[in-house]
């Protein structure tokens, strides 16, 4: 079965966005994201087990992070 993303790369892109988004707790960011914690974590870990639901809920919720700086 072919992998819907790279995982390592998805981990950096989610570690980069909630760096840029400091002091925002992994937490906090699963509340916004609409996933819960255990899977934000193991997405900022490279796990490829993500489901594609929560992968596109991550996936938008980095995108959204890009669209607000954009406005600022």
């Amino acid at each position: 079965m072919e992998r819907l993303f790279d995982s390592m790369a998805f981990a950096g892109e989610l570690r980069a966005k909630l760096a840029e988004r400091a002091p925002l707790s992994g937490r906090s960011a699963a509340i916004e994201a609409g996933v819960s914690n255990a899977t934000f974590s193991r997405a900022l870990s490279g796990e490829p087990n993500l489901s594609h639901e929560s992968y596109l809920r991550l996936k938008n919720w980095i995108d959204g992070a890009k669209e607000e700086r954009r406005a600022a």
